[in-house]
This record gives structure tokens, sequence and C-alpha cells, in this order.
């Protein structure tokens, strides 16, 4: 089965913010830095992926990763908060918190920005 087969998983679920050829995107070379070690870098947070479920009739989201750039080379952040079951009103604050913790600014390194933020709904 393959992702344009009406029976693959990829067709029961909305995504915001979806790649354009997720192929391509996964398949490149990663480095893995802390959020800390991406600004100090000059890097940017270029996606934030998180999964979601209706729990009790409220939508609630896990952080799954966080992407960004240094210098147009992708990479993979590391010590990401575990964020489970976080109401999605919460999630902002989540990530501003993690950002403190690391001695970063949460909107100047683009992690609150929405449009780098996919949603699996």
């Amino acid at each position: 089965m393959n992702i344009t087969d009406p029976r693959s998983a990829r067709n029961l679920v909305t995504e915001s913010n979806p790649l354009t050829d997720s192929d391509a995107y996964y398949e490149r070379e990663w480095a893995h830095m802390t959020l800390r070690e991406l600004v100090a870098n000059g890097g940017r947070v270029t996606r934030v992926r998180f999964l979601t479920e209706s729990v009790m009739g409220r939508r609630m989201a896990d952080l799954s990763y966080v992407h960004g750039e240094v210098n147009g080379k992708p990479v993979r952040l590391d010590n990401a908060p575990a964020i489970f079951l976080t109401p999605m009103h919460k999630l902002a604050g989540e990530l501003i918190e993690w950002a403190k913790s690391e001695g970063v600014y949460a909107k100047g390194c683009g992690l609150l920005d929405k449009g780098n933020w996919s949603t699996l709904y």
C-alpha cells in the first residue's frame, strides 16, 4: 500500500501546513542540535509537528518533532520537551517554557510562528 492508496492512513487525517514533497524533505541529511545550539548558530525553527486527538470532547496534542535550519541545512532539534495530551490552547505556553529553559526567545527563533506548525487532526 502506498500513500496514494485510499486505504492509506494518510487519507484518514487532515494536516495543517503539509509538506509539498515529504519524500524529499525527509531524505535530506540532518544535523542534530539543541534549541540553544540552533539559535547560537544563527538558525531558526522551520517546522513544529503536533499530533492531535479528541479526549472527552477536547482536542489534545502531542509534540512529535521540531525541525530547523542553519545556513540552509536541515536540523533535527534534540531535547524537545515531552508534550503529551496537552490542550491545544496551552501549546504556545509549553513551547515558551522550553525556550526559556534553553535560554532563548521562543518567538525570536520561530518556535511560535504558526506558519511553521503542522498539525495532524
